[in-house]
């Protein structure tokens, strides 16, 4: 059965209504951005409010380091370059460790982050945050519709859980997850559109189509996520070929451009890492990401995980040793996706192939989380790059697929009385796992919502078919409540840019592009002269500069602590001190220097809540050049 393409009169009426939905965020600079939080770290009386819900502090990879690199691209001069020197004072990569908007043809495989290139930051913000939920939402739609043998209601159903799941809400803006998504779901669509197509003329578009979304694909770079979900599409691709080869005939014209294509692609994949070879040797070497190896296990515990993340929104993001980020999941019911994939192909004798290969996906990837692979296996394959936290994510998309394809083919759904008695005992196995997930955390009363979630969850998959709208407002409402509310609905920069200590900083960056530091503060602190586009020496290093670190630490001694992905550095001027480096927290470290140090590092400016003028001597004066909100920027001299 070929795919259709035409859209229906709702599908046409509700896409109309998404695009309209998406041009007033733009046009009105709407954006889920938690950078208000910049004003509870600087006093701010121009402090612009989220319209909806509240900036999260837990959200600092997006507002503390992604935000203030994309000013920094913006104040660049000539603005969005390949390589910057504000972030860390020297040339620095922004296109791929951290994924910035550059004024290059290559942005056209990031193409959420071009808005900020056409419009300026805040519409770019809002460009950015808007249409990769629409994005989202619709290649969540198409491939669920192509799973689910073209079921509207189901599909958009699990297309609405999937972009406000838990875990795409929770790391919507950093790692790119909603492109790994977009992408992977794109290569499955249009290989199937290739497979059922006859000519040249039917193939060329899903040709090009695989080619870019594999790029787009192979360009995320978050190797964690996108190797454990490489597999997903792995075998939602080999599905494909399987269920497409009976009658599937290639013409050489066909086959010849695909060559074409794919030769390419691999043409533009060798352009880009030559553009970042530097990047792409240090990582490597790294102590962070760039050694980590991991091989699985310890997941025994977490099969519950995903009903937890029901009250994530509305409790603090700090729980049982961990937080929101590292326990957020997919809603995945487990294990109703296995047990109604076993009904169907045991008792109702459906021997469908997509779920099998589902199944057999879950015992792959659920083995790595529970047992763990051996050092080689983990190595070949290539799930070592991933951790067991990352890995959970698509092992609860493949139960949240194994549900969505079972109720597809579960027809006509079964009684009501069927279905509740299976419900009351699915929703005790889901108490009991919940439990074991979060011992504390789920007090009483949320495990009893946890029951009623997965009581009326249960009977509506169930009964899906025999009441499609009671299950999607049910669907949809729980969506809402797990992951709607995650991120503000703000306005533009929420006004951190007008702040008194933002304008004093901007003055002087325009009078002078010397090199800032940040004294006796770190992380987000050590970030905020970026906004402004100073050019910031201890701004996080996204990939050391190891030739700035090797000449302050020639002993190699604390070589773990700068050697890797680093958010909060932190300065220290001490008379007299010799220069030494010290580990703190994770993705931190202190370095304690003398005045005179911070001239040999070519530093001009001084950032700092310290009186830093009885720290001038005869080699190096501290002289103010501004002051506010408590903070005063010295300028560094060898004259007074």
């Amino acid at each position: 059965m070929t795919m259709k393409t035409k859209l229906g009169m709702w599908e046409k009426r509700f896409l109309f209504l998404l695009l309209t939905m998406f041009a007033i965020a733009v046009a009105f600079n709407l954006n889920g951005s938690s950078i208000g939080m910049w004003n509870r770290y600087v006093p701010n009386s121009r402090a612009i409010a989220p319209l909806v819900g509240d900036a999260r502090a837990i959200r600092s990879d997006e507002w503390a380091v992604f935000t203030p690199m994309t000013l920094a691209q913006v104040h660049a001069r000539p603005s969005f370059p390949y390589f910057n020197d504000l972030p860390r004072a020297m040339p620095t990569d922004m296109f791929s460790v951290y994924a910035q908007p550059v004024r290059h043809p290559l942005l056209v495989f990031r193409p959420f982050l071009a808005g900020f290139v056409l419009f300026g930051f805040n519409r770019g913000l809002a460009f950015f945050w808007a249409g990769r939920w629409l994005a989202l939402l619709l290649a969540m739609y198409a491939l669920f519709k192509f799973l689910t043998n073209g079921d509207k209601p189901l599909a958009g159903c699990a297309a609405l859980m999937v972009v406000l799941s838990p875990v795409v809400q929770w790391w919507g803006a950093i790692n790119a997850l909603a492109e790994i998504l977009i992408f992977g779901s794109m290569f499955v669509l249009c290989l199937d559109r290739f497979m059922t197509g006859r000519n040249l003329r039917e193939r060329w578009l899903p040709v090009v189509g695989m080619g870019y979304s594999g790029i787009g694909y192979a360009m995320t770079l978050y190797p964690a996520a996108m190797v454990s979900f490489a597999y997903v599409f792995a075998f939602l691709c080999l599905w494909t070929v399987m269920r497409r080869a009976n009658g599937f005939r290639l013409d050489k014209r066909s086959a010849l451009f695909a060559v074409l294509a794919a030769a390419v692609s691999i043409g533009i994949l060798v352009w880009y890492v030559g553009l970042s070879a530097d990047a792409f040797r240090t990582l490597p070497e790294t102590e962070y990401p760039g050694r980590r190896f991991d091989c699985g296990g310890g997941y025994r515990k977490g099969f519950g995980l995903s009903f937890g993340a029901l009250f994530f929104p509305w409790t603090s993001p700090f729980l049982e040793a961990t937080n929101v980020f590292e326990r957020a999941t997919f809603l995945d019911f487990f294990p109703l996706g296995v047990v109604l994939a076993a009904f169907a192909i045991f008792r109702r004798r459906i021997c469908d192939g997509l779920l099998i290969l589902l199944l057999l996906l879950s015992v792959l990837l659920g083995w790595y989380c529970v047992c763990g692979f051996s050092h080689r296996i983990a190595a070949l394959s290539l799930l070592s790059r991933s951790i067991v936290e990352r890995a959970t994510v698509p092992l609860t998309f493949v139960q949240f697929l194994l549900v969505v394809r079972s109720v597809a083919l579960l027809r006509p759904s079964p009684s009501l009385r069927s279905a509740v008695l299976s419900a009351l005992v699915f929703s005790c196995v889901a108490c009991a796992l919940a439990h074991l997930a979060y011992p504390v955390y789920l007090t009483p009363p949320r495990l009893a919502v946890v029951w009623i979630v997965g009581f009326a969850g249960c009977v509506m998959f169930l009964r899906f078919h025999a009441r499609p709208l009671a299950a999607c407002a049910f669907f949809a409402a729980l969506a809402f409540s797990a992951g709607g509310f995650v991120n503000p609905v703000q306005c533009g920069d929420a006004g951190v840019l007008d702040s008194d200590l933002a304008r004093s900083i901007r003055a002087v960056v325009e009078k002078d592009d010397g090199v800032w530091v940040v004294e006796g503060a770190s992380f987000p602190m050590n970030q905020y002269p970026l906004l402004m586009g100073a050019k910031t020496l201890n701004a996080g290093n996204l990939y050391p500069a190891l030739e700035r670190w090797r000449a302050l630490d020639p002993t190699g001694e604390a070589k773990q602590a700068w050697n890797r992905y680093a958010v909060g550095i932190r300065f220290d001027v001490r008379p007299g001190a010799a220069t030494s480096i010290f580990p703190e927290r994770s993705q931190t470290f202190r370095v304690e220097c003398a005045p005179e140090q911070l001239r040999n590092l070519g530093v001009r400016y001084v950032l700092s809540r310290r009186d830093l003028t009885s720290l001038s001597d005869g080699a190096v004066w501290f002289v103010p050049e501004a002051a506010a909100d408590g903070w005063t920027v010295y300028s560094v001299s060898a004259v007074k």
